[in-house]
């Protein structure tokens, strides 16, 4: 399950990223 919250944070961190990106 830890490997599992980890995919999904690095995933939403990955979208964070790319939102922030867009919005600039």
């Amino acid at each position: 399950m830890a490997s599992n919250i980890k995919s999904v944070v690095t995933l939403i961190a990955i979208g964070s990223i790319c939102w922030f990106a867009a919005g600039v």
